[in-house]
C-alpha cells in the first residue's frame, strides 16, 4: 500500500510540474505601464489609439475615431491601479473631441480597456499593446513581403 501511494505522489508531482512552471504574469505597477500603447478594438470598428504614460501615470491619449479624420487629443492626469484593474482620468484637449472614459485590466503586456462616451451613452472594448511591439511587427510582415516580392 505505501508503496502505491508512494508512487501515486511521485505521478501527480510529475504531472503536475508543468502547470506549477507557468505563473501569472504579476499585477503592474504605474512605472510598468510608463510607456506608448498602441491599438483598437478588437473587431466592428475603425477607431485607433494611441496611449502614453509616464511613471506617475501622467500622459495623453490620441483617437482617431474614423481613417482619414483628424485624431483628437485627451490629457490623462490620472492613473489608479489596484491590480490588475485600472482607471483613467481623461480630460479633453482638443475642441470638439467629446468626454470620454477609459478603464480596464492591465498587464505590463497589454491593456484590456473599455473607452466610451460620458454625455453620449456608447462604449467600446478597446485592446492595446506595447507602440515597440505592434511596430516590429508591421516592420516584420513588410519585409517578408518585400522578400516575397523579390522573388516573384
Amino acid at each position: 500500500m505505501r508503496y502505491l501511494l508512494r508512487t501515486f505522489l511521485i505521478v501527480l508531482a510529475i504531472a503536475s510540474a508543468p502547470c506549477a512552471a507557468r505563473s501569472m504574469i504579476p499585477p503592474p505597477q504605474l512605472s510598468d505601464l510608463a510607456i506608448a500603447w498602441l491599438g483598437g478594438p478588437p473587431r466592428g470598428t475603425v477607431d485607433y489609439f494611441r496611449l502614453e504614460l509616464d511613471d506617475s501615470g501622467n500622459g495623453f491619449l490620441v483617437v482617431q475615431y474614423l481613417p482619414r479624420k483628424p485624431p483628437r487629443l485627451y490629457e490623462v492626469s490620472v492613473s489608479r491601479l489596484k491590480g490588475y484593474d485600472i482607471a483613467f482620468d481623461v480630460r479633453a484637449v482638443d475642441s470638439g473631441a467629446e468626454p470620454i472614459f477609459l478603464r480596464g485590466k492591465a498587464t505590463s503586456l497589454a491593456l484590456d480597456l473599455t473607452v466610451g462616451g460620458i454625455e453620449r451613452t456608447w462604449k467600446r472594448r478597446i485592446f492595446l499593446e506595447p507602440e515597440d511591439r505592434v511596430l516590429q511587427r508591421i516592420r516584420d510582415v513588410t519585409e517578408r513581403a518585400s522578400q516575397a516580392r523579390q522573388h516573384e
